[in-house]
């Protein structure tokens, strides 16, 4: 089975399921389309995590729709004997493959199979006149569901501690003192240019919040330069003339950010001299802020190899696996520090938090506030240590150890 995508004349694109002849598989292409206002690559995923469904039923000559519509359902030794597994094993064609995915992908894939069984019983209930026939469905259903939560990875739900996602303050010091570095010496003017775009993008993210689809979306006009210079988040309309395969969406809340006169000094350099630089080859005009080398709106996947260019070019300096979504975090975190420090109470501390970061729950901005309330018991123990340590070695000047 192979994923393509279909462009409609309005800009949006919707990926579709085909089989082995390249046919469309029915089901999985009317459930994405009942969902098309989700991301391009959330569809995509939903998709690979069906085909894996359709792979294993095809196996085993299992046919999905007469087992919905005749209400049978699957055993439970095809569920967990057969179908968990499969879904718990590694289906990519790397050259190294793993023996399983993460608890965390497994989880996907059982939550996107059972809304996906669960939208396919539904239909069939709808069209059923007989009550009895409608009972049928609906403990088919409940057994599918319970089958399925039952195999849930007890450790999946809980993500990992968002120290391991932040930059230390060291690192965060070392990378803005290093972006903040120009060399006009050394290199072409293009080579300043990528640089320049490169130092932008990575600290509109790092010490403005701004999220990766929200910085690949944003246009020039966005930037409002002044006595007060100010960068607009916003959701857009799908643009039918981007040219990118998958296309950076805004899902949050828009907003507007004041930006240091320093920082709008270098995004100011960077729209009137780097970035046309970088426009100079371009077959065609582009209003997006961050380009490409070649002029082009810059690709999601270019970022984060951006990203990855910096690990490399500064080895045991930074995390080894920074990302956009990282920088970001480190961004949250710092930011809940200072207003703490500010003596803004914790209630008052959320609602800035999700305001800048444009987050429309103050729930979500609970491991921020968790994480910092962690560091300060922790420096204030280590305070507490020292002092213990020093007063110990004033009475006995000589140690045990």
């Amino acid at each position: 089975m192979k994923i393509e995508s279909l462009k409609h004349p309005s800009g949006q694109i919707l990926p579709m399921l085909l089989d082995e002849v390249g046919l469309p598989v029915v089901g999985p292409n009317e459930w994405i389309l009942s969902r098309y206002q989700r991301s391009e690559n959330t569809l995509r995923r939903n998709l690979g995590e069906l085909a894996i469904l359709y792979e294993w039923a095809s196996g085993l000559g299992i046919d999905i729709d007469d087992r919905i519509a005749s209400g049978r359902g699957f055993t439970e030794a095809e569920i967990t004997g057969s179908l968990l597994p499969e879904l718990r094993r590694d289906h990519s064609h790397r050259h190294v493959v793993k023996v399983a995915v993460s608890p965390s992908v497994q989880v996907q894939r059982i939550a996107t199979c059972a809304a996906y069984l669960g939208w396919m019983l539904d239909a069939v209930t709808a069209l059923t006149l007989r009550k009895d026939e409608r009972s049928v469905l609906a403990g088919t259903k409940d057994r599918l569901f319970k089958l399925l939560s039952g195999a849930m990875p007890s450790d999946a739900g809980s993500p990992k501690p968002a120290q391991e996602r932040l930059l230390s303050e060291t690192q965060r010091r070392f990378l803005i003192a290093e972006l903040l570095t120009v060399n006009e010496q050394h290199g072409s003017a293009r080579k300043h240019a990528i640089r320049r775009r490169d130092n932008v993008a990575i600290m509109l993210m790092l010490i403005c919040g701004v999220r990766i689809g929200e910085l690949l979306g944003m246009r020039v006009e966005d930037v409002q330069f002044g006595a007060l210079t100010t960068v607009f988040v916003q959701r857009r309309p799908i643009d039918p003339d981007d040219p990118r395969t998958h296309r950076p969406l805004v899902k949050r809340q828009s907003r507007t950010l004041w930006l240091d006169t320093k920082f709008a000094a270098i995004v100011n350099e960077y729209i009137l001299h780097s970035r046309e630089v970088l426009l100079t080859n371009a077959r065609r005009d582009t209003d997006y802020l961050i380009v490409s080398d070649e002029g082009l709106p810059l690709s999601i996947n270019r970022m984060y190899r951006i990203c990855t260019a910096l690990v490399r070019k500064f080895p045991g300096k930074l995390p080894s696996r920074l990302s956009p979504h990282s920088l970001r975090h480190s961004f949250s975190s710092d930011l809940e520090k200072a207003l703490r420090e500010n003596g803004i109470e914790e209630h008052r501390r959320r609602q800035h938090l999700a305001l800048l970061r444009g987050d429309s729950s103050l729930e979500s901005q609970d491991v921020y506030i968790a994480t910092e309330i962690n560091e300060a018991a922790n420096r204030i123990l280590l305070a507490n240590q020292k002092k213990a340590i020093e007063q110990a070695d004033s009475v006995n000047e000589r140690l045990p150890f």
